[in-house]
């Protein structure tokens, strides 16, 4: 992917081939690194939960997102200040950029006439592979009700509507949102929807899904990762500083959380 994303900017098509939205204070870059480890067949906890992240493939997937944007300049500047998926969609669908790691069912609008002038110009691939294979990225999301709401049983029937087989249909075939159901994603209008958004290789990129780390901490490490690789980015720190720094301080989280 790099060096096609090189061949495309001496050839003056895009200067930035790629797109990220790596802004200060925002999950995606957390979320990118974490895909990035994977595929280069590395994980950021060992199975004993004990952090690993700055070694091997851990240090590496730092250092490629680093060159990525300073040395071979195929990322633009400006993903280290912007924010959001439908950014990327935009500046896809605008011709900014060749390619973009993307949430959901992008194909459906990047191909829609009514959204982009290069509609029936875009497709979808597995993701790059590296030596642990062609890792993106699961983004899973939880709906739930609070404890205090006065409104319990009103609640529950929205969430079990919006989040029941019907619900999800009605989401996917109106918004192109991704189906946790089985029996949604078999439903024949799902499955002829599906076909538009290159849905053979969704099922395919389905079982190489990385997820970040299950802890109870997780706010307060995402935060720290995020300004830690924003110095690392704008070269005011090094990447094995950053993450070692990083590694300290997953290290003192974790015994207070163990106490």
């Amino acid at each position: 992917m790099i060096n096609v994303s090189l061949a495309l900017k001496e050839k003056g098509i895009v200067e930035y081939p790629l797109v990220f939205t790596w802004g200060a204070n925002y999950e995606q870059i957390t979320s990118d690194y974490a895909m990035i480890v994977a595929s280069l067949g590395g994980e950021i906890f060992n199975s004993e939960g004990e952090p690993v992240f700055n070694k091997g493939a851990g240090v590496e997937a730092l250092q490629l997102m680093y060159d990525m944007v300073n040395k071979y300049k195929i990322v633009d500047p400006s993903a280290l200040t912007i924010k959001g998926g439908g950014t990327r969609l935009n500046m896809l669908a605008g011709g900014q950029g060749a390619f973009a790691f993307l949430w959901g069912t992008p194909l459906l609008s990047l191909n829609d006439q009514n959204q982009s002038d290069l509609a029936g110009q875009f497709a979808i691939s597995l993701a790059p592979a590296g030596k642990g294979g062609p890792f993106s990225m699961a983004g899973p999301m939880g709906l739930a009700i609070t404890s205090t709401t006065k409104n319990k049983e009103a609640a529950w029937e929205f969430v079990s509507s919006i989040a029941g087989p019907e619900g999800e249909k009605y989401m996917f075939l109106q918004e192109g949102a991704p189906a946790g159901w089985k029996s949604v994603l078999q439903d024949e209008d799902v499955m002829a929807k599906l076909a538009d958004a290159g849905g053979d290789i969704m099922a395919q990129q389905s079982e190489y899904l990385a997820i970040r780390p299950a802890l109870p901490y997780y706010s307060e490490w995402s935060s720290a990762f995020q300004q830690a690789f924003h110095r690392v980015l704008f070269d005011k720190q090094t990447v094995k500083e950053a993450l070692d720094e990083l590694t300290d301080y997953t290290l003192e989280l974790k015994s207070q959380f163990e106490k």
